[in-house]
């Protein structure tokens, strides 16, 4: 009998209108159908303003939950003075992972040329993986399903409960 970890996920939307209630939070929501044909389990999910401060805190608390295997963020990832969500990620990783923002970056570029302009980070702390995505629901659903499995694989290393092969 397999006995296999429940992974548990966190979503975090950085947005001062969403958090004002001038919004309505479209991008968490989004996140949270498409981990639903994910091995990921919602854990929680916060909607906070662009304030560094706030953000670390609370990325912090995410960090230390043992629960928590995945902290996905949503907005705050662009060139405004306000997107501050990538500096809290860089100022909290241990371990750098470039390559999936890198290929967000790539893969959107055809449909919207900005997508280059995206600052996000993802990292790891504490057995955490971290991914900033872009705020914008299109790119979400144009990224993250895509990334699943990869992201899937990647934690599943890092908790140490990876067996077999790699995704394809």
């Amino acid at each position: 009998m397999t006995h296999e970890k429940i992974l548990y996920y966190s979503i975090v939307t950085s947005s001062d209108r969403c958090f004002a209630g001038d919004m309505h939070d479209k991008s968490g929501e989004l996140i949270e159908k498409i981990m639903n044909d994910s091995k990921f389990k919602l854990h929680s999910k916060v909607i906070l303003p662009d304030e560094f401060s706030i953000l670390e805190t609370q990325l912090i608390e995410f960090f230390e939950n043992e629960k928590i295997n995945l902290i996905l963020t949503t907005g705050g990832t662009g060139l405004a003075k306000r997107d501050v969500i990538p500096n809290v990620t860089e100022k909290l990783i241990e371990i750098d992972v470039p390559g999936i923002p890198e290929v967000m970056r790539v893969n959107n570029y055809n449909l919207n040329k900005m997508s280059i302009l995206s600052r996000a980070k993802c990292g790891i702390r504490n057995k955490t993986l971290i991914l900033n995505l872009p705020g914008s629901p299109s790119s979400i659903d144009e990224n993250l399903g895509n990334l699943i499995s990869t992201i899937e694989h990647a934690v599943e290393i890092i908790i140490g409960s990876h067996v077999g092969n790699h995704p394809k």
